[in-house]
């Protein structure tokens, strides 16, 4: 489960899409703009394949 604490504040990702839930919560606070509105849906679908991906990387070594 991915996990940050940023000052006071604590954020985890407690979906299949933690990793995510941290990485917009980073991209709101800090305006990164990782995550432009217009490519949300796009967005949505290949972060499932982006983790699956990553996961199967990590659970080989």
């Amino acid at each position: 489960m991915p996990c940050l604490i940023d000052g006071k504040r604590g954020i985890c990702g407690l979906t299949d899409f933690g990793q995510e839930v941290v990485a917009r919560y980073l991209d709101k606070r800090y305006r990164f703009n990782l995550f432009p509105k217009d490519l949300d849906g796009l967005q949505l679908i290949l972060s499932r394949y982006i983790a699956n991906d990553l996961e199967m990387v990590r659970f080989k070594v």
